[in-house]
């Protein structure tokens, strides 16, 4: 139980529950619907981004003699401080180097650089697939995409295109989530009023592990329960024996002036021993 504790409170690398993930058609939508809602005080940063935490894809990327099979996400700007996530070293990408930085940069999370040795990862060239080759501008602490149930992946982190946006995702103050879900759903339906809002949390994603936390914590207070019965069961069995078969004495003892307390102190000692010592 400790540890299904543990887990739903451990630290993913980013913030699981306070995103607001908002599925759009394309970038005028998303702009759009930015345009309504970043006026809310209760929203405190917004990006718009192709890939969102758990969504990635495999790409073959080498350097120098090392080459390997990465896990690789297209972002857009803000989208590091909207997850609240740590850069140890570099530069985030930025409004001032957008157009370089599609084309010429990305970044790394800690695993990649243990992956291909790198003692200073800042500047270090990676070619993807062959054909395009890119620069390292800043690292990102090590996160979990896919939650704690697979391994720390390697990952590239590039700067998408903003034409191919098509996510907004926006960091919402905790007091005020089902009020701003329900603002932001109220503007959806101005703009886009024949479409189903399909929004979510952060934390669907990591829904089937958090279910497993649940199911792992009530089977545990069950199986607690049960032995606990059983126990409590076998030792009033042992007492209503031992009672049994001391009738006699215990009329006798009884008779002959000997107290409650006593008596029940006799029949349990031998019990309360055992439990002691166990």
């Amino acid at each position: 139980m400790k540890n299904a504790n543990y887990q739903d409170q451990f630290d993913l690398g980013f913030e699981k529950k306070n995103v607001l993930i908002v599925p759009m058609t394309n970038v005028e939508e998303c702009n759009k619907l930015r345009d309504k809602i970043q006026s809310n005080p209760a929203i405190k940063d917004i990006s718009l981004t192709q890939s969102t935490m758990g969504w990635s894809y495999r790409r073959t990327v080498k350097s120098q003699d090392t080459e390997a099979e990465i896990q690789v996400m297209d972002i857009g700007l803000n989208f590091l401080k909207t997850f609240d996530m740590t850069l140890v070293k570099g530069r985030d990408f930025s409004t001032a180097t957008e157009l370089s930085d599609i084309e010429n940069s990305v970044l790394v999370n800690e695993k990649m650089v243990k992956q291909f040795n790198w003692k200073e990862p800042i500047g270090q060239r990676i070619k993807f697939n062959d054909t395009m080759t890119v620069s390292v501008v800043g690292v990102v602490k090590d996160f979990y995409g896919q939650g704690l149930w697979r391994p720390i992946d390697s990952y590239v982190i590039r700067l998408g295109k903003k034409k191919d946006a098509k996510v907004l995702v926006a960091s919402v103050n905790s007091d005020n989530m089902i009020a701003v879900n329900n603002f932001v759903e109220s503007q959806w339906k101005e703009l886009i009023p024949l479409r189903t809002y399909d929004a979510y949390f952060q934390d669907k994603t990591l829904a089937e592990g958090k279910e497993v936390n649940a199911n792992i914590k009530k089977i545990f207070i069950f199986l607690s329960f049960i032995a606990t019965l059983l126990s409590v069961i076998g030792l009033f069995t042992l007492v209503s024996l031992n009672i049994i078969s001391r009738n006699k004495e215990i009329g006798v003892r009884k008779v002959l002036g000997a107290s409650i307390p006593h008596l029940a102190g006799l029949i349990n000692m031998p019990f309360l021993w055992i439990l002691l010592i166990a």
